[in-house]
């Protein structure tokens, strides 16, 4: 069975990841194009923590020495051990629902379940 759709990132959600010291929702909108601000405010971090979510860069791809590094120590948000990343992909396409597959347990030989709708979002999550 081949499927095809279009995948695409619906919203990254940063908890004390590098300048991020509390939790953060970044939605990225259909056509959404630009993260803006001033400098030092983090613009760079979110897709550091993309690439730091599905694991496509090491540590000083993302501009720190270690790992570790990662995590937000901010003196207000005592006990923040752990930085988390959240991304969100959307599975649907404009045009037409996500398919119908159908599912078969060879294990059991038992009969198919009725067909079953993929779902429309797609959620990965790293912790450190």
């Amino acid at each position: 069975m081949h499927l095809e759709f279009m995948v695409h990132i619906k919203q990254v959600e940063l908890s004390h990841f590098k300048s991020f010291g509390g939790t953060t929702k970044v939605p990225i909108l259909p056509g959404f194009t630009v993260v803006s601000g001033p400098n030092g405010s983090g613009k760079s971090n979110i897709l550091d923590a993309l690439l730091f979510c599905l694991g496509l860069a090491s540590s000083k791809g993302m501009r720190a020495e270690r790992l570790p590094d990662l995590v937000n120590h901010d003196r207000n948000t005592k006990g923040a051990s752990e930085a988390i990343v959240t991304v969100t992909f959307d599975l649907e396409n404009e045009d037409e629902p996500a398919p119908e597959i159908e599912v078969v347990d060879i294990s059991s030989m038992s009969p198919a379940p009725p067909k079953q709708r993929l779902a429309s979002e797609w959620v990965v999550t790293r912790r450190l």
